[in-house]
């Protein structure tokens, strides 16, 4: 992925809806040029957006395209 000059590769987040509400957020093309992106979705409540993702589903982690893919880790939820 290419990084368009003059691109905010993070920002600070300071009131976030849900926990935490202050933190910092990579842009999807800063992920995208990474060597290695990993998911890590666990519980219930997960199963099914991970599911829809993983069915094509336009859901934020669409926008995360490295070269050599991502690697996903779920627990047996």
């Amino acid at each position: 992925a290419r990084i368009e000059s003059g691109a905010e590769l993070a920002i600070g987040v300071t009131d976030a809806p849900k926990p935490p509400p202050r933190r910092v957020s990579i842009n999807a093309a800063c992920l995208g040029s990474a060597t290695a992106v990993w998911f890590v979705v666990t519980g219930e409540a997960k199963r099914h957006a991970l599911q829809d993702w993983l069915a094509g589903a336009p859901l934020p982690p669409r926008w995360i395209r490295p070269r050599a893919g991502v690697d996903v880790f779920t627990d047996l939820a």
